[in-house]
C-alpha cells in the first residue's frame, strides 16, 4: 500500500483501533478492553445472559438504530443484523415490508419453511414472511425495549425444529418507578416516487413511429395533418396529447407518524402506556367520492 495506508484491529471485547501504517515494517498496538460490551445484557430463549459469558451466535440491534421513519418494523430492521437478507418486494401502503433469510444462501428462498421465528414477550408471533404481516409490523418501535437474533443450534435448541430457521426476541418497555413521564413525538413528511418512466409526447411518438415505418419499407402511419392538430392541441378527443403519469400520479404523498406513551409507578405497581398512529397516503390522484375511494393508502392505529 501508500504512504497513508491503515491498519483496523479488531478483538471481541476490546475497542477497535486504527493504525497509520506509514514507511514502518513493524507496529506495536495494544488495545483497551470495552468492559461495557461485555458487561451488557443480551436476551436469549431462556433468559438474558451477560455477553461475556454468551457462547452461541447472538445478534442485538441497537434501539437507535431502528428509529428511523418507516411504515414497519420490516423494513426498520434492514442492513442492521449481521448475516440476515432483507428483501422488500412491493411499495404499496400496507404491504411493503421485507421479507427475511438468515444464514445465507441456504434459505434464501423467501417462503414460510425459511422464516425466523418471531417471539414478543415471550409469545410466539405469525412469522415475518406472511402474507399477513400485521401483528409484527404494527409494533411501533418507539415501544421496543430490546431485540436479539438467535442464529446458531446452541443459542436456538430451547426453541426445538421451530428455532431451525433462526429465533428473532423483541422485548417491549415497562413501567419505570417514579413520577409519571410523558413522552409525546410527531413525524411528518412525504414520499414520492423515485423514478417514473419518462415517456414522448404523441407529437414525438407519431414522428418516429412514421420513421421506423419508413426505415423498414412501410408506409408511414401519421398523417402530416395528424401530426399537426395533435400539435396544436385544437381537437384534444380525436388527437390527445396527454402526459399519464402526471394525470394518475401525484408528485408527493404525505406521511404522517405520532407517537405517545406515559410511564411510572411505585415499587409495587409500575405502568406502561402507549398509543401511536400512522398515516400513509397513496400516489394516485383520485377525487373524493362518498363511500369509495380507489387510491392505496394505508392508516394504522396502535394501542398498548
Amino acid at each position: 500500500g501508500g504512504p497513508r495506508t491503515q491498519l483496523e484491529y479488531r478483538y471481541v471485547g476490546y475497542a477497535p483501533q486504527t493504525v497509520e501504517v506509514g514507511n514502518r515494517t513493524m507496529i506495536d498496538v495494544s488495545l483497551e478492553q470495552e468492559t461495557n460490551e461485555l458487561e451488557s445484557v443480551v436476551v436469549v430463549g431462556y433468559g438474558e445472559q451477560k455477553k461475556a459469558t454468551l457462547t452461541g451466535a447472538v445478534a442485538t440491534i441497537d434501539m437507535q438504530d431502528i428509529k428511523t421513519p418507516s411504515p414497519n418494523l420490516s423494513n426498520s430492521l434492514q442492513g442492521k443484523i449481521a448475516g440476515v437478507i432483507s428483501v422488500q418486494s412491493s411499495g404499496e401502503p400496507g404491504y411493503d415490508n421485507s421479507t427475511f433469510t438468515i444464514r445465507g444462501i441456504g434459505s434464501f428462498v423467501n417462503t414460510s419453511s425459511n422464516a425466523p421465528l418471531i417471539i414478543v414477550d415471550g409469545v410466539q408471533r405469525e412469522d415475518v414472511n406472511s402474507f399477513n404481516t400485521g401483528i409484527f409490523n404494527n409494533i411501533d418501535p418507539e415501544d421496543i425495549s430490546s431485540i436479539s437474533l438467535l442464529k446458531d443450534a446452541s443459542a436456538t435448541a430451547v426453541y426445538g425444529a421451530k428455532g431451525a430457521n433462526g429465533v428473532l426476541i423483541i422485548t417491549t418497555k415497562r413501567g419505570v418507578t417514579g413520577q409519571p413521564r410523558l413522552t409525546i413525538k410527531v413525524e411528518s413528511g412525504v414520499t414520492n416516487f423515485t423514478k417514473t418512466p419518462e415517456l414522448l409526447n404523441g407529437v414525438d411518438y407519431m414522428t418516429l413511429y412514421n420513421e421506423a415505418r419508413r426505415n423498414a419499407g412501410q408506409s408511414e402511419t401519421y398523417s402530416p395533418r395528424d401530426i399537426l392538430l395533435t400539435r396544436s392541441g385544437l381537437d384534444p378527443y380525436m388527437y390527445p396529447n396527454v402526459d399519464w403519469i402526471d394525470e394518475v400520479y401525484k408528485s408527493f404523498s404525505s406521511v404522517t407518524n405520532a407517537h405517545l406513551n406515559v410511564t411510572g409507578g411505585s415499587e409495587k405497581v409500575r405502568y406502561y402506556v402507549s398509543a401511536s398512529f400512522y398515516d400513509q397516503e397513496g400516489q394516485y390522484k383520485v377525487k373524493k367520492m362518498n363511500g369509495y375511494n380507489p387510491n392505496l393508502s394505508y392508516r394504522r392505529y396502535d394501542f398498548r
